[in-house]
């Protein structure tokens, strides 16, 4: 074994081992995850890279499949796998369980993966309908949609029957991924989510797609609840404490914004997740805005999450995806700075960051005096982190981040 990967693995062995803080929450109820994966015929276009968009979907299933716990009771629906050339009233109702919701077997959900083969329709209302039938009565429901298109089977409305099922119970929520759609598609899976108490996320390739889904399956399975290290948030950017790639607590007190930085070098990544539980204690917020902005306060990427009355969460993801000399004071080392306003709530709100940092640091350039950098790495990266990345992203952001933070504070 090289001594780079032994290097990872202690990484992650003292990342695993630190301790966690938690957010006041009551105990996560059972949860269960049906996963409807998109088979229709436009699956087998190419997804840029030279393959068809199912094999790269399967990809991504398969780096989901590997990051589940051990205890976790997820199912697998597709459509549009079997019907081809039948005509449209049998196409439209080509819908079938792959695996049925239960404990996990990760040997038998890949060997089912491996078999499915794109041939016909999107029949996404009849796959909604059929998979709330295939979750539990009791316990938390989540339905994840995998669509690289729009139902072409209407009626009925897929939107409409997304707001039947959510109505029948709070229990139950759909979250809505959008593999390469184009904006009609973009505006019916964000409309399901919506309906379904859920949140709508793009992917434009494989890697996105792995990890969307697996944020997604993961807060749904352990109940929305928050974990990580403490991390006061700041009035302004020049008073927050740059920190290393992780998972954070903080809180955003109503009206007021709070300010964080993160360590990231020349060529590095940087995303970085809030997430607010709408059951805070100053009532449910209406709305999470999240803003990165690099060295000189100028704007690189926001987002602001609005969901739904009935949502458990609400979540805002900001990304650089390779940091340049423009962002940077003194390269090839330096901070992002991402500041978080929270609306509709009173006062203080809990949130959870994630930030990740993907690439290897840099090495300084000289040495020169510096504020003290505290690396998350030092702490704790829980169980939402190891599942936002794949292994390899995970062990190349965590040596990044922790190379960079050690290599700021080096210069103090």
């Amino acid at each position: 074994m090289r001594a780079g990967t032994i290097a990872a693995l202690g990484v992650l062995a003292v990342l695993v081992a630190a301790p966690v803080c938690h957010a006041q929450q009551p105990p996560a109820k059972q949860a269960a995850v049906v996963l409807i994966l998109d088979a229709s015929k436009s699956m087998n276009d190419d997804d840029g890279t030279g393959r068809p968009k199912l094999e790269a979907a399967k990809a991504a299933l398969d780096t989901l499949i590997d990051s589940l716990p051990a205890d976790a009771q997820v199912g697998l629906r597709v459509y549009g796998s079997k019907v081809s050339g039948s005509g449209k009233a049998a196409g439209c109702q080509d819908t079938e369980s792959v695996l049925p919701v239960g404990p996990l077997n990760r040997g038998v959900l890949k060997q089912r993966v491996a078999g499915i083969q794109a041939r016909g329709f999107t029949p996404i209302a009849g796959a909604l309908r059929a998979a709330a039938d295939d979750l539990p009565d009791q316990g938390e429901n989540t339905i994840v949609l995998v669509s690289d298109g729009g139902d072409n089977c209407a009626p009925p409305s897929p939107c409409a029957v997304a707001g039947e099922l959510a109505g029948r119970g709070v229990n139950l929520q759909i979250q809505a991924v959008g593999f390469q759609v184009k904006e009609g598609a973009r505006r019916q899976l964000q409309c399901i989510a919506d309906k379904g108490k859920g949140s709508y996320v793009d992917a434009a390739n494989a890697q996105q797609l792995g990890t969307q889904l697996q944020t997604i399956t993961a807060r749904a399975l352990r109940g929305y609840q928050t974990k990580g290290r403490n991390l006061p948030g700041a009035t302004a950017p020049n008073l927050a404490t740059p920190v290393g790639g992780g998972q954070y607590l903080s809180s955003v007190p109503a009206g007021q914004t709070r300010w964080y930085a993160f360590a990231v070098g020349l060529g590095q990544g940087l995303r970085v997740a809030v997430t607010v539980p709408t059951k805070a204690p100053g009532g449910a917020p209406d709305s999470v805005s999240v803003e990165m902005q690099d060295e000189q306060l100028e704007y690189v990427d926001s987002r602001q999450d609005s969901s739904p009355e009935g949502a458990s969460i609400l979540t805002a993801t900001v990304t650089n995806a390779s940091v340049g000399d423009d962002d940077l004071r003194n390269p090839p080392l330096g901070v992002q700075y991402v500041k978080v306003d929270v609306s509709g709530s009173s006062g203080d709100v809990p949130i959870e960051v994630v930030a990740i940092v993907s690439g290897a640091a840099p090495k300084p350039a000289a040495r020169r005096t510096s504020a003290p950098v505290a690396s998350a790495a030092s702490g704790e990266v829980s169980d939402v982190v190891l599942i936002l990345a794949s292994a390899v992203a995970l062990v190349i952001g965590a040596l990044g981040g922790v190379a960079l933070a050690r290599a700021l504070g080096s210069r103090g």
